[in-house]
């Protein structure tokens, strides 16, 4: 997943899509907000340094536990990685 400086959902795979239960029409645009839970929000919304990973653990609405992976990249973006437990 990449998200533009935590607002709004750049690039999501087919696995995101799967693990977020996004809807079939297109969600690239849309607002984190009315995307993700509020778990996932926090996460994505820490303070960071660029080019420095946070890790931790999230659990989505599926009731699914991912260690995750965010990276701040350039223009204040970032890159977040799920790695299902």
């Amino acid at each position: 997943i990449v998200v533009i400086q935590a607002s709004e959902l750049l690039i999501a795979n087919s696995a995101a899509r799967k693990a977020f239960s996004f809807p079939e029409e297109n969600v690239i645009g849309e607002p984190v907000d009315t995307l993700f839970d509020s778990a996932f929000l926090e996460f994505i919304n820490q303070e960071q340094v660029e080019g420095i990973k946070i890790k931790g653990e999230v659990s989505l609405k599926n009731g699914r536990s991912y260690i995750t992976e965010m990276t701040l990249i350039a223009g204040g973006n970032r890159s977040i990685l799920l790695k299902a437990k």
